[in-house]
């Protein structure tokens, strides 16, 4: 029998922490608290606090998407690209306010890769089909489980 104690030292809290460790803590000798990172503001340059991201009224959809990739970028995720896929200088919540949900998710390239895919998508019309506005476009050559832990992040950051 497995003794998980001596197999696994780590706490609970410790383990939940790892997934919201800055990236200049992780891997390091302390862990980082879930509510905040040790020794480092809660708050890093772009607006990410912890599983949050700032965006005001102001922001358009390039900005957020900066302020997405920064995050990603910060957290080791961005091995290819991550980048803007319409033009509009319309906000992203007055963009948002036409539309239902935020959709985040990775698919498999045609060519090689997977893609991960920011869209606003509106509600179903009589005929049961909603309309997509596709806004962000990344790339990872990491395989498709990191291309959905970074669409998980987005949907967190968005909260999609």
């Amino acid at each position: 029998m497995i003794n998980r104690i001596q197999a696994f030292p780590k706490t609970e809290q410790q383990i939940c922490a790892e997934s919201v460790m800055c990236p200049k803590c992780r891997g390091g000798p302390s862990p980082c608290r879930p509510t905040k990172c040790i020794g480092h503001s809660d708050k890093d340059t772009y607006g990410a606090t912890m599983n949050q991201l700032t965006i005001t009224a102001t922001d358009t959809v390039a900005d957020v998407c900066t302020k997405l990739r920064a995050v990603l970028q910060a957290e080791d995720l961005i091995d290819e690209y991550f980048s803007l896929s319409i033009v509009t200088d319309e906000t992203f919540w007055s963009l948002n306010e036409r539309y239902r949900w935020i959709a985040c998710y990775a698919v498999t390239g045609g060519s090689e890769g997977h893609y991960i895919h920011v869209d606003l998508i509106s509600g179903y019309g009589e005929d049961w089909t909603g309309k997509a506005l596709h806004l962000i476009t990344g790339k990872t050559f990491l395989g498709l489980a990191h291309a959905l832990k970074i669409a998980n992040r987005c949907a967190e950051l968005l909260r999609a």
